[in-house]
C-alpha cells in the first residue's frame, strides 16, 4: 500500500511539471507580442504632401509601420521618375472604378495636357512680344541676345538685349512657372527679368527671330 501511495506522488509531481505533459517543451510556442493593450490610433485615409521646388526625379518612397509587437520596419518603393513638384503627392488606399471613369478621366487629362501646351501671349513692347507655356518663354524680336545669367533669393533668370530705346519700367505678369517678367531699360540695351515660382535650371535656344526658354 505504501509503494502504491508513494508511485501515485511520484506522477503527480511530473504532472504538475509542466502545463501540458503531452507536448514536448521545443512545440511550445510563445507570442512575440509583450502586451495585448490596443493603441487607439485614428484610422488612416489619405495624405498629401508637396516636395521641395528643387525636386525633379522621384526615386523611391519608403514607408514606416509599426508592427504588433511594437517594432519597426519599413518597406522601400523604387519609382525612379521625374516629377512635378507644383502637384501635391498623394498617398492613399486605391478605390476601384469602372472602365467608363477611367475613360472619362482619360480625356479630361488629355485636355488639361492640350490646353498646358497652347502658347498664351503675356504681352508686348513693340519691339519685343513675350508668349508662355508650361515650362517655356518664346521671346520674338529681332534685337540681339547680348547676356543671360541667374539670380536667387528669388529665383530669376535675366536676359539683356542689344537696343538703342528709351521706355518706363513695365512689368507683364507672367503664367505657369513664371510669376512676372519685368522690362527694364538701360544704356545701349534693355534688360528683362523673369522672376519664377521656384528653383530651376534653364536653357535658350534662338530660332530666326525668336528666342526660346525652357526651365527644368
Amino acid at each position: 500500500m505504501v509503494r502504491f501511495f508513494i508511485t501515485v506522488a511520484i506522477i503527480s509531481s511530473a504532472l504538475c511539471a509542466r502545463e501540458n505533459p503531452f507536448f514536448p517543451p521545443k512545440d511550445l510556442k510563445t507570442p512575440t507580442y509583450t502586451t495585448n493593450e490596443i493603441v487607439q490610433k485614428p484610422p488612416f485615409s489619405s495624405q498629401t504632401f508637396h516636395l521641395p521646388s528643387s525636386a525633379r526625379i522621384l526615386k523611391s518612397v519608403t514607408l514606416t509601420y509599426e508592427n504588433l509587437d511594437g517594432s519597426l520596419a519599413s518597406k522601400k518603393v523604387s519609382i525612379d521618375k521625374r516629377v512635378d513638384w507644383h502637384k501635391e503627392l498623394y498617398l492613399g488606399y486605391k478605390q476601384k472604378s469602372d472602365t467608363r471613369e477611367v475613360a472619362t478621366n482619360a480625356r479630361s487629362r488629355e485636355k488639361v495636357l492640350k490646353h498646358e501646351a497652347m502658347l498664351r501671349k503675356l504681352g508686348s513692347l513693340g519691339f519685343i512680344t513675350v508668349y508662355a507655356a508650361k515650362g517655356m518663354l518664346k521671346f520674338v524680336t529681332k534685337d540681339r541676345l547680348l547676356r543671360h545669367f541667374k539670380l536667387v533669393k528669388p529665383d530669376r533668370i535675366v536676359l539683356d538685349f542689344k537696343k538703342d530705346t528709351s521706355f518706363k519700367t513695365k512689368t507683364l505678369k507672367g503664367a505657369w512657372n513664371f510669376k512676372r517678367i519685368t522690362f527694364g531699360n538701360h544704356k545701349g540695351y534693355y534688360r528683362a527679368v523673369i522672376e519664377l515660382d521656384g528653383r530651376y535650371i534653364y536653357k535658350i535656344r534662338k530660332s530666326n527671330d525668336e528666342y526660346i526658354l525652357k526651365v527644368y
